[in-house]
């Protein structure tokens, strides 16, 4: 597993890309993305993820709760893509890598 880090104002920085993607207008999300680590939703996720799992509990706790709510609307606004994980380990490893933005 490749080790991973998080930088100054990481938390904060994923959840204006990932919150900012999610505010985009329309029923589903534009699979367009614009390849730059900064600004990709995907990646966004990874290190909330990453942030979860290091804080600890009580600021953990106020993270996830943010987030859920985000989860639920990258979940209603997507739809699953059961071939992904095998096309791709990467994908695999977290439910948000398996869905697809567009119908």
């Amino acid at each position: 597993m490749e080790e991973r880090h998080l930088w100054v104002d990481a938390v904060a920085d994923a959840l204006g890309t990932y919150g900012g993607f999610l505010r985009q207008p329309g029923r589903y999300l534009s699979a367009d993305s614009p390849g730059c680590y900064c600004c990709d939703p995907l990646q966004a996720r990874d290190v909330l993820g990453d942030a979860l799992a290091w804080l600890p509990p009580a600021a953990g706790a106020e993270l996830w709760t943010i987030v859920s709510r985000l989860d639920d609307e990258f979940e209603r606004r997507t739809v699953p893509d059961p071939w992904i994980k095998r096309v791709s380990a990467w994908a695999a490893e977290a439910w948000w890598r398996q869905r697809s933005r567009e119908p």
